[in-house]
């Protein structure tokens, strides 16, 4: 080993010549050594050197490849791991958000895996803890949701964890590969009995209902949440300053108040600022609830509870909301949170495009968007009918069709 970031000392013992093993050591890039002992004595056939020079090829290949993981950091428990990755990421979580993870690692995660050796983690292990928590049936081979510990969801959400950390785990050198790889689990509605949840909406005519049935104080944020698609939290955050634009029809969403106790305001769930347009009836209305009880500082809050305080969502529900959909005739399982989904109903209904109904509810992703395909059919329908209309006139010889040509080109293989 000519190398001086690997090399093999002879360890002699005290007052004599004599070898009595050989120590095999490295250096890491930040002058750290790292050193293994191999003892003549029981050595193998070919001795305790050739034994060093072989870890030492060994070690030296896979660092070439990125495989290597250092002994002493391999020795990390997963339980270790955990709690510095939930300390890393905790200034970027949400309080709920920090709260559920802090809860699936010290009630399912920790008390499985936490002793154990990051090294000794396989995807074997893995997979029978899922399996245990989604009740999977090897004869059936299938998971039963009557001897499931845990709903789909919360599996998700543990898996998600197991994958999280131990990818940290593999950035952070303590191993050389993450285990969770094509882990099975229970898919939506399959575990501890639970069924999907269903999605609900409102049309026109009974979001009017509902803005007519709850109190006046809160008929405008009625109409806001069913077109504009605010979230609850989005909507107690909103403040006099964002309606800036509201004669152009446009509304500023920058903030959302967030659950607990307290006055905790802070981003929206994408983390973004977005635009949200509303009909010219709906800025009327808006309009009319700024003058009668919102005061005259951009900072104040636009929907706040009778007595001026930020809007509580399990006040709301409890003192307003329930009430309100009993009064309207309206399905009493509807959350304030449905008001969203209706109005990505609404706005399909109006001919808005998948693209821009993503803008006006402010999804990271056109994939999230996407749960509302259902809604679309109807607008697509119509354009197929427009369609067909071309079609006729064209077979009747009033439009001659359009030939489009093609350039051809060689093809080979």
């Amino acid at each position: 080993m000519g190398s001086k970031s690997y090399w093999i000392e002879p360890v002699r013992s005290r007052g004599a010549s004599k070898v009595v093993s050989y120590k095999a050591r490295y250096r890491l890039p930040d002058g750290t050594k790292r050193s293994k002992s191999f003892p003549v004595k029981g050595a193998p056939p070919g001795g305790a050197r050739r034994q060093a020079e072989d870890w030492l090829a060994e070690v030296r290949r896979d660092r070439n490849y990125g495989l290597h993981v250092d002994e002493h950091m391999g020795r990390a428990t997963f339980g270790e791991e955990a709690d510095r990755w939930l300390q890393a990421v905790a200034a970027g979580l949400e309080r709920s958000t920090y709260r559920d993870y802090e809860g699936l690692l010290r009630v399912w995660l920790k008390p499985r895996f936490g002793s154990w050796a990051l090294r000794d983690l396989g995807y074997e292990d893995i997979q029978a803890f899922v399996n245990e928590l989604g009740g999977w049936d090897q004869r059936e081979g299938r998971f039963v949701p009557a001897r499931a510990k845990l709903g789909a969801e919360r599996i998700r959400r543990c898996c998600f964890l197991l994958q999280t950390i131990l990818t940290e785990a593999v950035l952070r050198g303590r191993l050389a590969r993450s285990p969770y790889v094509k882990v099975r689990r229970p898919r939506s509605g399959t575990a501890a009995g639970r069924a999907p949840k269903t999605m609900r909406w409102l049309d026109a005519v009974q979001v009017e209902a509902l803005a007519r049935a709850i109190a006046p104080r809160y008929a405008a944020m009625i109409y806001v949440m069913a077109w504009g698609g605010l979230r609850f939290g989005e909507a107690a955050a909103l403040r006099r300053g964002s309606c800036e634009f509201l004669e152009e029809g446009q509304l500023r969403v920058t903030e959302a108040r967030k659950p607990g106790k307290g006055e905790i305001y802070g981003d929206t769930k994408s983390h973004q600022t977005r635009s949200v347009w509303l009909p010219p009836d709906v800025c009327e209305i808006l309009w009319q609830h700024l003058d009668a009880y919102v005061q005259p500082e951009a900072e104040a809050l636009v929907f706040t509870a009778p007595e001026g305080r930020p809007l509580s969502h399990s006040n709301f529900v409890n003192r307003q909301w329930i009430s309100a959909l009993d009064r309207a005739g309206v399905d009493l399982e509807l959350r304030p949170h449905d008001l969203r989904h209706t109005c990505a109903s609404l706005l399909a209904s109006e001919g808005w495009s998948m693209f821009e109904v993503k803008e006006q509810l402010g999804h990271s992703s056109i994939t999230v968007t996407e749960k509302y395909t259902h809604f679309f059919p109807t607008h697509m329908a119509e354009k197929a009918r427009r369609s067909d209309e071309t079609v006729r006139a064209a077979r009747r010889g009033q439009q001659r069709p359009k030939v489009v040509q093609l350039h051809s080109g060689s093809r080979t293989g």
